[in-house]
């Protein structure tokens, strides 16, 4: 989820009733597979990537090393997990609480291809 729609939503709620009392479930606009996720950056970037997948610990354990503090490691790692037990979760409250689409992963890719180096 693009977080100009997360700020968005924030905003309305606080400015108007319409969201009191309600837990809305927050998606993008697309569900999309982590590959295809780095195919968009690639895109953005203007350079291929690839995906590949790593094992839970071995993923830990570079973290661990770059300098994440362990609890903010393991609470990223669980919520990893649990979103892919949900994969294919897209709600459509974003586009129902704004009046307009959620803005897409391409275009959030595309806005933040300076921090992957672009």
């Amino acid at each position: 989820m693009h977080e100009r729609d997360l700020a968005a939503v924030a905003a309305h709620a606080l400015l108007t009733s319409d969201l009191a009392g309600r837990r809305p479930v927050l998606t993008g606009p697309r569900s999309l597979t982590q590959p295809q996720m780095v195919t968009a950056i690639g895109e953005a970037i203007g350079r291929p990537l690839r995906f590949q997948d790593v094992p839970a610990e071995m993923a830990r354990q570079g973290m661990l090393h770059s300098g994440m503090p362990e609890a903010l490691t393991d609470a990223f790692l669980t919520l990893q997990s649990r979103s892919y037990l949900q994969h294919d979760l897209v709600t459509g409250e974003v586009e129902a609480i704004l009046s307009r689409p959620g803005l897409t992963f391409a275009q959030w890719a595309t806005e933040h291809a300076d921090a992957f180096g672009a």
